[in-house]
């Protein structure tokens, strides 16, 4: 019974997870796919096959996505529960769970090297996607390295080009390394992947009740609060960016709404 109850509690946790990050991304979600069907019905020459793969291609860096961001949603989730544990007007409202033995940091630190994977994968989906979306061409295992080969020979101006343009200011630019969040995904997945276990320092952090605790962090930040700020903001600020480019209209603020496209252009 104990068994039992363990794998229900460890099921609740992954389904109270998911509703959380579908609250969250599924008003991105429906406006991207929205903005597609708004583009391939004014462009009625483009042909089935393309409109299509392009719908597959599309859905499956968005799941890629709501995977990173449910990843994140936990990182959140073991932060918030270490104030909620020193926070003393709780107590008496809530059974708070005590820190495990040997939990703390392994907890953070394997979400956060899963997160950095499926970030890192995210972005190889939504360039394979963007590949086949603005150059009919499809790119069986994408890397950085097809994309720009697929992407930078563009002519200038061309939906194309003018992709590999933002991602090489916003993602992958040499001349600032260290500032664009695509290279800080590259170096850190890299490295752990091939090289070393993920290093992190612990820091005192104040809550917002003013208790201090102990948080793992990585370049000054809590490890959720980094993956957050440097990926999962920069990579919804890329679907804000690109809609016009890639669907001709502007991104609207606030909840989706069927049709919210029409008159827009």
């Amino acid at each position: 019974m104990d068994i039992k109850s363990d794998i229900i509690d460890i099921y609740k946790g992954l389904q109270q997870t998911f509703r959380r990050m579908k609250g969250d991304s599924q008003n991105a979600y429906w406006k991207i796919l929205d903005a597609q069907e708004h583009f391939f019905k004014k462009n009625s020459d483009l042909s089935p096959s393309f409109i299509e793969e392009s719908r597959q291609l599309l859905k499956a860096a968005l799941r890629k996505f709501e995977y990173a961001a449910m990843v994140d949603e936990q990182l959140h989730t073991i932060r918030e529960v270490r104030s909620l544990r020193v926070n003393p007007h709780l107590q008496k409202f809530y059974s708070i769970p005590p820190e495990g033995e040997n939990e703390f940091p392994f907890l953070d630190e394997l979400l956060f090297d899963q997160a950095l994977f499926i970030w890192r994968s995210f972005l190889d989906f939504y360039m394979k996607y963007l590949v086949y979306f603005s150059t009919n061409e499809y790119v069986v295992n994408m890397n950085l390295k097809n994309f720009s080969k697929a992407m930078g020979g563009c002519e200038v101006n061309s939906k194309a080009k003018t992709i590999y343009d933002f991602f090489q200011n916003h993602l992958f630019n040499e001349e600032t390394l260290a500032r664009n969040w695509g290279n800080i995904l590259r170096s850190f997945r890299d490295k752990t992947a091939h090289n070393k276990l993920l290093t992190v320092t612990m820091k005192g952090v104040e809550t917002r009740t003013g208790q201090t605790v102990i948080e793992p962090t990585t370049q000054g930040q809590e490890l959720s609060f980094f993956v957050q700020n440097t990926f999962e903001n920069n990579a919804f600020a890329m679907f804000q960016e690109l809609m016009p480019i890639l669907y001709e209209v502007e991104w609207i603020p606030g909840p989706y709404k069927p049709g919210m496209y029409v008159g827009r252009e």
